[in-house]
């Protein structure tokens, strides 16, 4: 139980990571610097896939367990389950005007702005709240049975980005990260 629920922080972590850096290129963005749209389309691209596939899909069977365990958390979980449809609605749509711009669609970049932070702060939000009102039940109710119906149900699939190989299309970002790092 506690490797799960270090391995589900240790996620968060890494997507505070790219959340942070992300954040970095927006800024970059409204001072009218030149920005890099390569970046953070690559950033929003492993935040939409990633996370969607695996790491939501995982907590979304924790959570039902958890509500199973706590009737009390029916409410809790049911926001964090319609967070993650959110959270893949919003990275769509920052998706579609971060590939636009590349294709050089003309677009202001207000509206790249605006979506870019309405992403930030829910992905943020939605992070910080389930390792404030989540984790805690989860450590505290979910039996090894729970756990390992997550694991059948979702097997952890190999990170794309901080995984052991990062995949060719992840490359020049985890060169971005392992700088940044140095």
């Amino acid at each position: 139980m506690s490797a799960a629920i270090a391995f589900w922080r240790a996620e968060h972590a890494n997507f505070a990571h790219m959340l942070d850096l992300f954040d970095s290129k927006l800024a970059a963005l409204h001072q009218e610097a030149v920005p890099d749209y390569g970046v953070m389309l690559d950033i929003v691209d492993y935040l939409r896939h990633f996370p969607d596939r695996y790491h939501h899909r995982r907590e979304d069977v924790a959570f039902a367990c958890l509500a199973r365990r706590d009737p009390a958390l029916v409410p809790l979980v049911e926001r964090l389950q319609t967070e993650h449809r959110q959270l893949a609605a919003a990275g769509d749509a920052l998706h579609f005007l971060l590939q636009s711009t590349l294709e050089d669609a003309v677009l202001p970049r207000k509206s790249i702005e605006a979506a870019g932070a309405d992403y930030l702060v829910l992905y943020r939000q939605h992070i910080a709240s389930e390792e404030i009102s989540v984790m805690p039940h989860a450590i505290e109710l979910m039996t090894p049975a729970d756990w390992e119906e997550v694991a059948r149900v979702v097997p952890q699939g190999i990170d794309p980005l901080f995984g052991a190989e990062a995949e060719e299309g992840y490359r020049e970002l985890r060169r971005l990260i392992a700088m940044q790092a140095g």
